[in-house]
């Protein structure tokens, strides 16, 4: 599949649709024959590829090992667990991959990857892999501007610059930016126990020493002193609770007024 349209020989108009990797199904409008400059030992193969969709929404030009086995005649051999290898019907090598990422990429000659007739014609080849800085910034994972240049002036194949210059990045600033400390106090319950937070966590993969996989905790409101019960069922917070009320009261002389959970219904019964 391919989405550049000057790209094909032979090109057919058709109607159809096809489901990317993203479960996203986009149109395809045509089929046709589009010859590519392989890469093999150093030196360029032309070969041409049969049966090639057209469809405009496509990210990248793709290839279907099936495509090349039963609609071009190619034969494919895995070359070494770096990449394939891809002969014709007379043993000839046309084309080889190499394996990046858990993907097969053709090895292409760069900036001349595809001829097509309607634009050979005494017209300089078209780079599909030309794109603005700001493009490749974005496919590549928003990486700095001065790398993905290194990666097209020789650290990578297959990525060209070409048009205006680059825009500012809104995601990349959005993500960059921090939040001024908050400097108001927190407020606060005049009084000990005038307020106390509870939580249940659990239950947890890992059992503690006595083997509990739940805990319940309380918190004061004012002093932020909290205590933690370990707990093997849900049923058992309400006792946890009542442990926790004899303790801080009589130590405190204070008597607990309002107690605050998220609702979870573990007080309820």
């Amino acid at each position: 599949m391919a989405s550049d349209r000057s790209l094909f020989n032979n090109y057919q108009k058709t109607k159809g649709h096809v489901r990317v990797a993203n479960n996203e199904v986009i149109n395809s409008v045509g089929i046709g024959n589009v010859t590519i400059n392989a890469l093999v030992g150093g030196k360029i193969v032309p070969t041409t590829l049969e049966g090639v969709l057209h469809v405009p929404d496509l990210a990248a030009n793709l290839l279907s090992q099936d495509q090349l086995v039963y609609e071009s005649g190619l034969v494919i051999q895995h070359d070494s667990e770096k990449g394939l290898r891809i002969t014709n019907r007379n043993g000839v090598i046309v084309g080889r991959t190499s394996r990046i990422n858990r993907q097969q990429i053709l090895d292409t000659a760069p900036n001349t990857a595809y001829i097509s007739s309607e634009t050979s014609q005494k017209r300089p080849k078209s780079n599909t892999n030309a794109e603005d800085l700001q493009t490749w910034h974005k496919r590549l994972g928003h990486l700095h501007h001065s790398a993905v240049r290194k990666l097209a002036n020789g650290y990578a194949t297959g990525i060209s610059i070409k048009g205006k210059p680059p825009t500012q990045c809104i995601s990349c600033i959005h993500g960059k930016q921090h939040q001024k400390p908050n400097k108001t106090p927190a407020k606060r319950r005049p009084e000990r126990l005038d307020l106390v937070h509870t939580d249940v966590c659990g239950p947890i993969n890992v059992p503690s020493l006595s083997g509990q996989k739940l805990f319940v905790s309380f918190t004061d409101d004012k002093t932020r002193y909290s205590m933690v019960y370990f707990i093997r069922h849900k049923d058992h917070v309400l006792d946890a609770f009542k442990q926790y009320k004899a303790l801080v009261e009589n130590k405190l002389s204070l008597k607990i007024k309002s107690l605050k959970s998220d609702r979870g219904g573990e007080y309820i019964g």
